[in-house]
């Protein structure tokens, strides 16, 4: 049992001899450098595969473009600031701005269907969790479209353009 423990000593002391050598470490040095040029490799090639792409259209069941989400956020700035106007008409026009946004993200993603409903309804269930609010924020918006009389709230308003801000958050278009 000593002989082994003896011969196990060395052969440790003799790996970690070798192991801090100039020799070993100049053979590290390389493999870091080969190890950082594969992963670079790999994202390249990921993204020559269009891997995001791949990955949005398996989330979202289409493909959502990702230089849209520039346009959106443009196209916000103004649903924000009718948000924070001081009169019904200027919540009603966030709200009709916002739904805007929404149906042309829908169309551009390429869910068919000849109006928003259609296109809400043919979204996989998987892709769409607040299908409803999104239908009921809609109904709101047919709402003051057909009544030009239609009182809408502050607290109501806002209520809506969040229900349509989260839609275009779990999208990534926001």
């Amino acid at each position: 049992m000593e002989i082994f423990e003896i011969v196990f000593g060395q052969g440790i002391s003799l790996a970690k001899m070798l192991w801090n050598s100039s020799f070993f470490t100049f053979i590290k040095f390389l493999l870091a450098i080969y190890t950082l040029v594969l992963l670079a490799n790999l994202i390249m090639l990921l993204m020559l595969r269009g891997l995001g792409k791949d990955i949005r259209k398996d989330r979202y069941g289409a493909d959502m473009p990702v230089a849209y989400k520039k346009t959106t956020q443009k196209q916000w700035l103004s649903v924000e600031r009718h948000l924070s106007g001081h009169s019904s008409q200027d919540w009603k026009i966030a709200v009709l701005e916002a739904d805007t946004i929404v149906e042309g993200i829908l169309s551009k993603v390429g869910f068919t269907g000849e109006n928003f409903r259609e296109r809400v309804e043919s979204v996989h269930p998987d892709s769409l969790e607040k299908r409803e609010e999104l239908l009921r924020a809609h109904s709101v918006r047919n709402d003051i479209i057909k009544d030009s009389t239609y009182v809408l709230e502050k607290k109501d308003a806002q209520e809506i353009v969040q229900i349509y801000e989260e839609f275009l958050k779990d999208w990534d278009a926001l």
